[in-house]
């Protein structure tokens, strides 16, 4: 996964997230994703190149979902 692929990837999720949802979606793209960001190591950069307005506090929430990766597993209706 490019940081291109990666940012348009996490676009969707916070577009599709429900009324305050977006930084539990942002998470939910980073379990899903895990390995894919854990190869660009930047959530920064993510959060940058998807243009979010919040950017600045996705970056940890990315960091986030890719720790909890190894704990967790998405249900089959999780984006």
């Amino acid at each position: 996964m490019t940081l291109k692929e990666a940012a348009n990837a996490l676009r969707e999720y916070c577009r599709t997230a429900p009324p305050g949802e977006k930084p539990v979606f942002v998470v939910l793209f980073a379990i899903k994703y895990a390995q894919e960001l854990d190869a660009l190591d930047n959530n920064a950069a993510v959060a940058r190149k998807a243009r979010l307005s919040d950017k600045d506090s996705y970056d940890t929430e990315i960091g986030y979902g890719r720790k909890l990766a190894k704990y967790v597993t998405l249900k089959d209706n999780a984006s």
